[in-house]
C-alpha cells in the first residue's frame, strides 16, 4: 500500500488516478490521509478517482479537511460533489459542519473585497 501512497506523487497523471483508484479498493483507512493530500491535485482527471476513492472510506475528518483547508477547492466539481456526499453520510452527529461555510464565506468575502480594492487603487494610481 506505501507504493500505492507514493504513486499519488507520481509525475504521470494515469499512474496517480489509478494509484487513488485502487486506494479507493483496497480501503485501508490508512490512505485518507494521502488521499486528502491529493485534494489539491490540479488535474481534473485525476480528481475524480481521488474523490471517488474518498467517497468509499472519507470519514468526518475528510470533510473537516475539505472545508478547513485553504488549498483545496471545495468549489471544484469533483470536490463539492465529495464534500455533499460526506455531508450527507454525517449530518447527524454531533459534529456539525455547517457554521465552518459561513466563516469560510466570511473570510473569502473580505479576501475579494481586499483584493477588488487594490485592484480599483492600482487603476486610478496608473
Amino acid at each position: 500500500m506505501s507504493a500505492l501512497i507514493v504513486a499519488l506523487k507520481d509525475s504521470n497523471k494515469y499512474v496517480r488516478s489509478l494509484a487513488a483508484e485502487a486506494l479507493g479498493e483496497i480501503g485501508n483507512p490508512e490512505a485518507v490521509t494521502a488521499l486528502t493530500e491529493a485534494l489539491t491535485e490540479a488535474d481534473d482527471y485525476v480528481l475524480e478517482f481521488v474523490a471517488e476513492a474518498l467517497e468509499k472510506m472519507g470519514d468526518l475528518r475528510t470533510l473537516k479537511q475539505i472545508i478547513y483547508r485553504w488549498d483545496i477547492d471545495i468549489y471544484e466539481s469533483n470536490i463539492f460533489q465529495l464534500a455533499r456526499k460526506l455531508a450527507i453520510r454525517y449530518r447527524k452527529t454531533k459534529n456539525s459542519v455547517i457554521p465552518v461555510y459561513r466563516q469560510r464565506f466570511r473570510f473569502l468575502v473580505k479576501r475579494i473585497r481586499g483584493i477588488i480594492v487594490m485592484l480599483i487603487s492600482s487603476l486610478r494610481d496608473k
